[in-house]
C-alpha cells in the first residue's frame, strides 16, 4: 500500500481518519444571530455585529403583496382565513472551508407570549419547515404591516420575486414538528433534518443563499390557528430575533496537521510490514 499525499487539508485529513490515524476533533459550534457578535466556540469565527439575516411573511389571501418588513414571522390563519408561510435565511458564509461535517442544524424561533394565535389556544400546533431550491432566488423586500403592499421584485405568496416564476416544491428539513402552549414567551428550538453537510454546502457560497420556508402543518394543527414569532426585524431586543445554531467539526489549522501525518506515515509503514 503507498501512501498519497494529499494536496489540501481537507484531504489530510480525509485520508488519515480513514486510515484510523486521527483522535476524534472537538465539535465547535457557532449561532448567528443579528445585532450580537457571532463567535464560534474555537473562536476562529469572529463577526462584529452580524447583520446576516433575512426573513418575510406572505400572505394566500393578499398573494401579490410583501411583508419583508414587518416584525413578526407568521405561520398558519390565525389572523383570518388566509393562510400565511413565512421565508428565512441566514448568512452562513464565514462557514465556507471551516469544517468536514456538519453534525446538527437548529433553528431557534422567539415564541411571543400571545404567540398562539386564532382558535383553540390551549392545543398544541405543528410546523413544518422545508428547504427553499436555489433556483427560488427571493427577495426579502422593504413593505410593512400585516398584508403590506405589492412591491415588484419582492417575495409574497405567488412568487419568490413578483413578476417572476412562482415557488417551486422544497425538500423537508422538519416535519411536523409540535410546539406546546407552554412554550410561549420563549425560543423554539426546531432540530433540522437529511443531509445536514449539502445543506450548509449549498449556503455558504452565497450571503443571500435560498433558506428555509416555515408553514403550519394544518392537518395536526387545529383549525384556523397559527404561531406568531418574532421577525430579525423586530425592534425590541435581540431576544425575539431569529436564530441558527450550527454544530460542525472543523478541519484542522495546517499546524495541526504535522502530527496528523506523522501518525498517518506511521500507520502505512506498520502496515507495509505485515
Amino acid at each position: 500500500m503507498s501512501f498519497t499525499r494529499p494536496t489540501c487539508a481537507q484531504c489530510v485529513f480525509t485520508t488519515l481518519a480513514a486510515a484510523g490515524a486521527l483522535p476524534a476533533l472537538a465539535q465547535t459550534t457557532i449561532v448567528f444571530r443579528d445585532n450580537t457578535n457571532v463567535v464560534s466556540s474555537d473562536n476562529i469565527i469572529n463577526i462584529p455585529n452580524y447583520q446576516g439575516t433575512q426573513d418575510s411573511t406572505m400572505d394566500s389571501g393578499s398573494p401579490t403583496n410583501n411583508m419583508g418588513a414587518w416584525i413578526d414571522f407568521e405561520v398558519g390563519s390565525g389572523s383570518g382565513s388566509a393562510d400565511r408561510d413565512s421565508v428565512i435565511r441566514f448568512d452562513v458564509t464565514s462557514l465556507n472551508g471551516q469544517y468536514n461535517v456538519v453534525n446538527a442544524v437548529h433553528l431557534r424561533l422567539f415564541l411571543y407570549g400571545n404567540g398562539f394565535s386564532g382558535n383553540s389556544p390551549n392545543l398544541p400546533r405543528a410546523l413544518d419547515v422545508t428547504r427553499i431550491n436555489a433556483t427560488d432566488n427571493w427577495v426579502e423586500g422593504t413593505m410593512n404591516g400585516p398584508i403590506g403592499t405589492p412591491q415588484p421584485g419582492s417575495a409574497c405568496w405567488t412568487a419568490p420575486q413578483l413578476g417572476g416564476p412562482g415557488w417551486n416544491p422544497g425538500a423537508p428539513l422538519a416535519m411536523n414538528f409540535t410546539v406546546f402552549p407552554g412554550q410561549q414567551n420563549s425560543y423554539i428550538d426546531i432540530p433540522l433534518g437529511g443531509n445536514l453537510t449539502a445543506l450548509i454546502g449549498g449556503w455558504v457560497t452565497n450571503p443571500q443563499n435560498a433558506g428555509m420556508r416555515v408553514s403550519l402543518n394544518a392537518a395536526n394543527s387545529p383549525l384556523n390557528s397559527g404561531l406568531l414569532f418574532g421577525s430579525r426585524d423586530n425592534p425590541t431586543g435581540v431576544e425575539f430575533i431569529p436564530e441558527l445554531f450550527i454544530d460542525y467539526s472543523p478541519i484542522p489549522a495546517p499546524a495541526s496537521l504535522a502530527p496528523m501525518l506523522l501518525a498517518g506515515t506511521l500507520v502505512t509503514r506498520r502496515r507495509r510490514s505485515r
